[in-house]
């Protein structure tokens, strides 16, 4: 994971930050699949305050669930997450429409799902390199989702990838 996705994700997991005297948050982290020695986001989250789940569709580190099919995470996850997060991979998801609605399905009444991607038009297929998602297109998936839009942007001016990334939040 690049320092620009980095910064913003803990930006924000900062910002909806639930008191640490509640239960642990559920997180569940779409695309979670360590690459090499790249940092991946799991460190933000340290036991006992939450409890990660790193979701992907292949194996490897930083993996715990493969959904049998990557558009359909089944019954066993509904409604079971506080907080959804991805970075760096919705990019490389060839339909994000289906698993902007499987994000929906996940998350708990009033929880959230951060997203970021990149945008710059440097490819990197792992194995396809499908969009640039810019902030009116998160505001798009989240409509078709059914989830409230709390901020939606670019990072234009720190880094090289220019990432965008949104803040999206599930009905009550």
């Amino acid at each position: 994971m690049h320092q620009e996705s980095l910064d913003i994700m803990w930006h924000y997991v900062n910002l909806i930050a639930v008191d640490p005297w509640t239960e642990p948050t559920k997180v569940l982290d779409v695309g979670s699949r360590q690459v090499g020695e790249n940092r991946t986001y799991k460190e933000m989250f340290p036991s006992p305050r939450y409890v990660y789940t790193g979701l992907d569709v292949e194996p490897g580190n930083n993996v715990d669930v493969i959904p049998d099919d990557p558009y359909e995470w089944g019954l066993r996850f509904m409604g079971k997450f506080d907080l959804v997060i991805s970075g760096q991979a919705f990019e490389h998801i060839e339909y994000p429409w289906l698993t902007i609605k499987q994000i929906e399905k996940v998350l708990v009444p009033g929880g959230y799902a951060i997203l970021i991607a990149p945008t710059t038009p440097t490819i990197h297929r792992f194995p396809v390199d499908c969009w640039r998602i810019l902030p009116d297109g998160w505001n798009a998936l989240a409509k078709w989702a059914d989830l409230k839009i709390i901020d939606s942007s670019m990072n234009q001016y720190h880094g090289d990838w220019h990432d965008s990334f949104c803040l999206l939040q599930k009905h009550d």
